[in-house]
Protein backbone atom coordinates (compact mmCIF):
# COMPACT_ATOMS: atom_id res chain seq x y z
CA UNK A 1 0.00 0.00 0.00
CA UNK A 2 1.15 3.46 -1.02
CA UNK A 3 1.67 6.54 1.06
CA UNK A 4 -1.53 8.14 -0.58
CA UNK A 5 -3.70 5.20 -0.24
CA UNK A 6 -2.67 5.00 3.31
CA UNK A 7 -3.57 8.64 3.93
CA UNK A 8 -6.92 7.92 2.24
CA UNK A 9 -7.63 4.73 4.69
CA UNK A 10 -6.46 6.44 7.84
CA UNK A 11 -8.61 9.35 6.74
CA UNK A 12 -11.88 6.72 5.74
CA UNK A 13 -11.45 4.96 9.52
CA UNK A 14 -10.87 8.79 10.90
CA UNK A 15 -14.48 10.03 9.56
CA UNK A 16 -16.37 6.58 10.84
CA UNK A 17 -15.30 6.88 14.00
CA UNK A 18 -15.69 10.76 14.57
CA UNK A 19 -19.67 10.18 12.56
CA UNK A 20 -20.16 6.98 14.57
CA UNK A 21 -18.93 8.77 18.01
CA UNK A 22 -21.28 11.89 17.39
CA UNK A 23 -24.14 9.45 16.45
CA UNK A 24 -23.84 6.96 19.61
CA UNK A 25 -23.75 9.96 22.00
CA UNK A 26 -26.08 11.94 20.74
CA UNK A 27 -29.10 9.24 20.10
CA UNK A 28 -30.42 6.86 21.56
CA UNK A 29 -32.15 6.76 24.84
CA UNK A 30 -30.07 9.16 26.33
CA UNK A 31 -27.19 11.55 24.82
CA UNK A 32 -25.64 14.81 24.53
CA UNK A 33 -28.01 15.99 21.94
CA UNK A 34 -26.76 18.72 20.19
CA UNK A 35 -23.87 16.81 18.91
CA UNK A 36 -26.34 15.34 16.29
CA UNK A 37 -26.38 18.96 14.43
CA UNK A 38 -23.21 18.01 13.83
CA UNK A 39 -23.12 13.87 13.40
CA UNK A 40 -22.59 13.84 9.62
CA UNK A 41 -19.93 16.32 9.12
CA UNK A 42 -16.68 14.11 9.36
CA UNK A 43 -18.54 11.07 6.21
CA UNK A 44 -20.13 14.16 4.48
CA UNK A 45 -16.99 15.76 4.43
CA UNK A 46 -15.14 13.05 2.98
CA UNK A 47 -17.78 11.99 0.52
CA UNK A 48 -16.41 14.76 -1.70
CA UNK A 49 -13.59 13.14 -1.65
CA UNK A 50 -14.12 9.60 -2.56
CA UNK A 51 -15.38 7.19 -5.04
CA UNK A 52 -18.98 6.63 -4.79
CA UNK A 53 -17.99 3.36 -3.60
CA UNK A 54 -15.70 4.11 -0.86
CA UNK A 55 -18.64 6.79 0.23
CA UNK A 56 -21.20 4.00 0.62
CA UNK A 57 -18.64 1.36 2.79
CA UNK A 58 -17.95 4.51 5.44
CA UNK A 59 -21.38 5.86 5.34
CA UNK A 60 -22.51 2.29 6.07
CA UNK A 61 -20.08 1.49 8.67
CA UNK A 62 -20.23 5.01 10.73
CA UNK A 63 -24.11 4.97 10.82
CA UNK A 64 -23.63 1.15 12.16
CA UNK A 65 -21.20 1.93 14.79
CA UNK A 66 -23.44 5.51 15.62
CA UNK A 67 -26.50 2.70 16.59
CA UNK A 68 -25.17 0.31 18.96
CA UNK A 69 -25.83 2.16 21.61
CA UNK A 70 -29.63 1.10 20.90
CA UNK A 71 -28.45 -2.76 20.37
CA UNK A 72 -29.37 -3.26 24.41
CA UNK A 73 -32.27 -2.04 24.89
CA UNK A 74 -34.05 -3.39 21.53
CA UNK A 75 -32.20 -7.08 22.06
CA UNK A 76 -34.32 -6.74 25.25
CA UNK A 77 -37.75 -6.32 23.46
CA UNK A 78 -36.82 -8.23 19.94
CA UNK A 79 -35.86 -10.52 18.16
CA UNK A 80 -32.38 -11.06 16.44
CA UNK A 81 -33.72 -10.62 13.12
CA UNK A 82 -35.84 -7.48 14.14
CA UNK A 83 -32.90 -5.86 15.61
CA UNK A 84 -30.61 -6.69 13.20
CA UNK A 85 -33.01 -5.28 10.51
CA UNK A 86 -33.96 -1.83 12.88
CA UNK A 87 -29.86 -1.69 12.33
CA UNK A 88 -29.67 -2.09 8.44
CA UNK A 89 -32.42 0.16 7.09
CA UNK A 90 -31.15 3.14 8.90
CA UNK A 91 -27.19 2.58 7.84
CA UNK A 92 -28.26 1.55 4.39
CA UNK A 93 -30.48 4.53 4.07
CA UNK A 94 -28.04 6.68 5.04
CA UNK A 95 -25.20 5.30 2.83
CA UNK A 96 -27.57 6.01 -0.09
CA UNK A 97 -28.44 9.75 1.06
CA UNK A 98 -25.13 10.19 1.55
CA UNK A 99 -24.29 9.25 -1.92
CA UNK A 100 -27.14 11.37 -3.30
CA UNK A 101 -25.65 14.32 -1.26
CA UNK A 102 -22.45 13.59 -2.63
CA UNK A 103 -22.92 13.41 -6.37
CA UNK A 104 -25.66 16.40 -6.07
CA UNK A 105 -22.69 18.82 -4.88
CA UNK A 106 -20.37 17.15 -7.52
CA UNK A 107 -22.74 16.75 -10.68
CA UNK A 108 -24.48 19.27 -10.14
CA UNK A 109 -22.36 21.87 -9.37
CA UNK A 110 -25.77 24.27 -7.79
CA UNK A 111 -25.24 26.48 -4.72
CA UNK A 112 -28.51 24.82 -3.36
CA UNK A 113 -27.44 21.10 -4.01
CA UNK A 114 -26.59 20.63 -0.16
CA UNK A 115 -30.10 20.12 0.30
CA UNK A 116 -30.43 16.51 -1.24
CA UNK A 117 -29.14 15.24 2.24
CA UNK A 118 -31.55 16.91 4.35
CA UNK A 119 -34.69 16.46 1.82
CA UNK A 120 -33.13 13.09 1.25
CA UNK A 121 -33.18 11.62 4.96
CA UNK A 122 -36.86 13.85 5.63
CA UNK A 123 -38.17 11.92 2.56
CA UNK A 124 -36.64 8.47 3.99
CA UNK A 125 -38.20 8.91 7.42
CA UNK A 126 -41.76 9.99 6.06
CA UNK A 127 -42.01 6.93 3.64
CA UNK A 128 -40.54 4.46 6.96
CA UNK A 129 -43.05 6.43 9.03
CA UNK A 130 -45.75 5.97 6.52
CA UNK A 131 -45.07 1.39 6.15
CA UNK A 132 -43.56 0.78 9.88
CA UNK A 133 -45.84 -0.21 12.32
CA UNK A 134 -43.59 1.28 14.55
CA UNK A 135 -44.72 4.71 12.55
CA UNK A 136 -42.32 7.78 13.13
CA UNK A 137 -40.03 5.60 16.23
CA UNK A 138 -36.65 6.30 15.59
CA UNK A 139 -36.75 9.70 13.80
CA UNK A 140 -34.09 11.52 14.44
CA UNK A 141 -36.10 14.91 15.39
CA UNK A 142 -36.95 12.89 19.00
CA UNK A 143 -33.43 13.84 19.56
CA UNK A 144 -34.69 17.69 20.35
CA UNK A 145 -37.59 16.97 22.05
CA UNK A 146 -35.71 18.85 25.21
CA UNK A 147 -35.37 21.99 22.49
CA UNK A 148 -38.84 23.40 23.11
CA UNK A 149 -38.11 26.97 20.31
CA UNK A 150 -37.40 24.20 17.78
CA UNK A 151 -39.66 21.77 17.89
CA UNK A 152 -42.85 24.15 17.62
CA UNK A 153 -41.82 24.16 13.82
CA UNK A 154 -43.78 20.49 14.18
CA UNK A 155 -47.28 22.47 14.42
CA UNK A 156 -46.34 23.53 10.84
CA UNK A 157 -44.34 21.03 9.19
CA UNK A 158 -44.98 17.78 11.61
CA UNK A 159 -42.27 15.96 12.23
CA UNK A 160 -40.91 15.72 9.26
CA UNK A 161 -40.33 19.57 9.99
CA UNK A 162 -37.83 19.16 13.02
CA UNK A 163 -35.79 16.53 10.83
CA UNK A 164 -35.34 19.08 7.94
CA UNK A 165 -33.81 21.56 10.07
CA UNK A 166 -31.29 19.12 12.14
CA UNK A 167 -29.84 17.88 9.10
CA UNK A 168 -30.33 21.08 6.77
CA UNK A 169 -27.06 22.67 9.26
CA UNK A 170 -24.49 19.55 8.89
CA UNK A 171 -25.33 19.46 5.10
CA UNK A 172 -25.00 23.23 4.83
CA UNK A 173 -21.28 23.29 6.88
CA UNK A 174 -19.88 20.53 4.52
CA UNK A 175 -21.11 22.33 1.61
CA UNK A 176 -19.78 25.91 2.75
CA UNK A 177 -16.49 24.56 3.36
CA UNK A 178 -16.35 23.16 -0.47
CA UNK A 179 -17.90 26.41 -2.30
CA UNK A 180 -15.29 27.33 -5.49
CA UNK A 181 -15.98 31.14 -4.80
CA UNK A 182 -17.67 33.59 -2.52
CA UNK A 183 -21.24 34.16 -4.26
CA UNK A 184 -21.90 30.20 -3.44
CA UNK A 185 -20.13 30.35 0.15
CA UNK A 186 -22.82 33.67 0.92
CA UNK A 187 -25.16 31.70 -0.43
CA UNK A 188 -25.14 28.43 1.06
CA UNK A 189 -25.08 30.21 4.57
CA UNK A 190 -27.57 32.85 3.85
CA UNK A 191 -30.14 29.37 3.11
CA UNK A 192 -28.54 27.95 6.40
CA UNK A 193 -29.01 30.87 9.03
CA UNK A 194 -32.18 31.53 6.86
CA UNK A 195 -34.21 28.40 7.33
CA UNK A 196 -32.71 27.70 11.03
CA UNK A 197 -33.16 31.25 12.83
CA UNK A 198 -36.56 31.50 10.84
CA UNK A 199 -37.52 28.31 12.06
CA UNK A 200 -36.33 29.44 16.24
CA UNK A 201 -38.22 32.57 15.55
CA UNK A 202 -41.44 31.53 14.68
CA UNK A 203 -40.61 28.65 17.96
CA UNK A 204 -40.02 31.90 20.31
CA UNK A 205 -43.03 33.32 19.72
CA UNK A 206 -45.42 30.37 19.61
CA UNK A 207 -43.75 29.98 23.19
CA UNK A 208 -44.12 33.39 23.98
CA UNK A 209 -48.10 33.53 22.97
CA UNK A 210 -50.35 33.93 25.25
CA UNK A 211 -51.94 30.22 26.84
CA UNK A 212 -55.68 31.28 25.73
CA UNK A 213 -54.49 31.65 23.01
CA UNK A 214 -55.81 29.21 20.19
CA UNK A 215 -53.12 28.71 18.31
CA UNK A 216 -51.23 25.38 18.62
CA UNK A 217 -48.60 24.89 20.62
CA UNK A 218 -46.24 21.69 19.64
CA UNK A 219 -44.62 18.97 22.49
CA UNK A 220 -42.73 15.73 22.02
CA UNK A 221 -43.35 12.72 24.09
CA UNK A 222 -40.70 10.43 24.69
CA UNK A 223 -41.76 6.60 25.85
CA UNK A 224 -39.91 5.69 28.86
CA UNK A 225 -40.51 2.44 28.77
CA UNK A 226 -37.68 -0.18 29.31
CA UNK A 227 -39.08 -2.56 26.64
CA UNK A 228 -38.55 -0.64 23.77
CA UNK A 229 -37.44 2.69 22.71
CA UNK A 230 -40.70 4.01 20.84
CA UNK A 231 -41.11 7.59 21.04
CA UNK A 232 -44.81 9.32 20.53
CA UNK A 233 -45.38 11.76 18.20
CA UNK A 234 -48.13 14.45 19.61
CA UNK A 235 -48.71 18.03 19.88
CA UNK A 236 -49.03 20.08 22.75
CA UNK A 237 -48.96 23.46 24.47
CA UNK A 238 -45.11 23.07 25.09
CA UNK A 239 -44.49 25.91 27.59
CA UNK A 240 -43.35 24.73 30.84
CA UNK A 241 -45.89 24.96 33.66
CA UNK A 242 -49.02 24.61 31.26
CA UNK A 243 -51.16 21.17 31.48
CA UNK A 244 -50.34 18.70 28.32
CA UNK A 245 -53.08 19.16 26.10
CA UNK A 246 -52.63 16.89 22.87
CA UNK A 247 -53.53 17.92 19.40
CA UNK A 248 -53.49 15.27 16.17
CA UNK A 249 -50.10 15.71 14.51
CA UNK A 250 -49.62 18.50 11.58
CA UNK A 251 -50.66 18.03 8.07
CA UNK A 252 -48.15 15.92 5.53
CA UNK A 253 -47.69 18.44 2.98
CA UNK A 254 -44.49 19.35 4.12
CA UNK A 255 -42.68 15.51 3.49
CA UNK A 256 -44.88 15.58 0.26
CA UNK A 257 -43.26 18.63 -0.99
CA UNK A 258 -39.45 17.24 0.05
CA UNK A 259 -40.45 13.64 -1.77
CA UNK A 260 -41.54 15.89 -4.97
CA UNK A 261 -37.98 18.03 -5.06
CA UNK A 262 -36.35 14.30 -4.21
CA UNK A 263 -37.49 12.81 -7.60
CA UNK A 264 -36.44 16.23 -9.38
CA UNK A 265 -33.13 16.16 -8.03
CA UNK A 266 -32.15 12.65 -8.56
CA UNK A 267 -33.70 12.84 -12.20
CA UNK A 268 -31.15 16.29 -12.27
CA UNK A 269 -28.24 13.84 -11.27
CA UNK A 270 -29.45 10.88 -13.30
CA UNK A 271 -29.51 13.12 -16.48
CA UNK A 272 -26.16 15.33 -15.95
CA UNK A 273 -24.53 11.20 -15.00
CA UNK A 274 -25.96 10.04 -18.50
CA UNK A 275 -24.61 13.33 -20.50
CA UNK A 276 -21.27 12.61 -18.62
CA UNK A 277 -21.19 9.05 -19.35
CA UNK A 278 -22.38 9.59 -23.26
CA UNK A 279 -19.33 12.55 -23.45
CA UNK A 280 -16.95 9.76 -22.00
CA UNK A 281 -18.17 7.41 -25.05
CA UNK A 282 -17.06 9.83 -27.48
Amino acid sequence: MNRQAMVSRLFSLAAVAATGALYFFSTGLTGIRPLVWIAPVPVLFLSMRSSRRDTVAIAFCAYILGELNLVGSMAAAASIGVVIGSLLIPALAFAVIVVAFRDAIVHLRHPLAFLAFPVGWTAYEFILASVSSHGSAGSIAYTQSDFLPLIQIASLAGIQGITFVVTLVPAGIVAALNVRSRREFLLTLSVVLAVAFGTLVYGWNQLAAPASEQSVRVGLVSSNSASVNQPISVLSDARPGNSHRFYPAAGDWFAWVNLVFLLILVAAVSKRLMRHRTHIAR
